[in-house]
């Protein structure tokens, strides 16, 4: 019976961090030392973009990749970059119910609107797309939300004199901001 009741370990107690500097915005790693920042960043549209500007796009990012986290020799930062697709569009059908003007929120017509938006997304995000895309791609013409995430962080190896969580959370915050303006 105690068998059956006892409570499986939690993934929670895997993950690296065991505290979050405000701040600095940053969690402390278990060493006590390390520490490590998540960003949620903005996808950018790149349909029907012309090559100029996709090939911008892809020098402004290996830019942004190279010269603002620092390469270091011993305890090297670490980015991590995880995409996820939703189907759901339903954050942002709340997304356009607000935008409208309060004064004309609760019009009949932005009621209406607001249905007609619903029903349009939940047709295009329904599995399978709303179509296949015959022409061009071969694939289902399918709305979605797709979330960008990233962490940032960097091990100290064991050393002698490590330095303070403090001290390598400001250098984190400072490498962090020259990335995040980059992009």
């Amino acid at each position: 019976m105690r068998r059956m009741y006892r409570q499986p370990n939690s993934f929670t107690d895997l993950l690296p961090w065991v505290e979050y500097d405000a701040e600095h915005r940053c969690f402390l790693l278990e060493d006590g030392v390390s520490v490590g920042a998540l960003f949620e960043l903005e996808p950018v549209g790149s349909e029907a973009r012309t090559t100029a500007f996709m090939s911008e796009l892809r020098d402004a990012l290996q830019t942004c990749l190279t010269d603002a986290i620092p390469e270091e020799e011993q305890d090297p930062w670490v980015l991590q970059v995880y995409v996820q697709d939703e189907a759901s569009l339903g954050r942002f059908t709340d997304t356009l119910g607000n935008y409208a003007d309060t004064r004309t929120q609760a019009t009949a017509f932005s009621r209406h609107q607001q249905l007609v938006m619903q029903d349009h997304l939940a047709r295009i995000s329904r599995p399978g797309g709303l179509f296949i895309d015959q022409a061009v791609t071969g694939s289902p013409w399918q709305g979605k939300r797709r979330t960008i995430r990233a962490t940032l962080y960097r091990r100290l190896s064991q050393r002698r004199k490590p330095p303070s969580h403090l001290e390598t959370a400001a250098s984190l915050d400072d490498v962090a901001g020259k990335w995040v303006a980059a992009l």
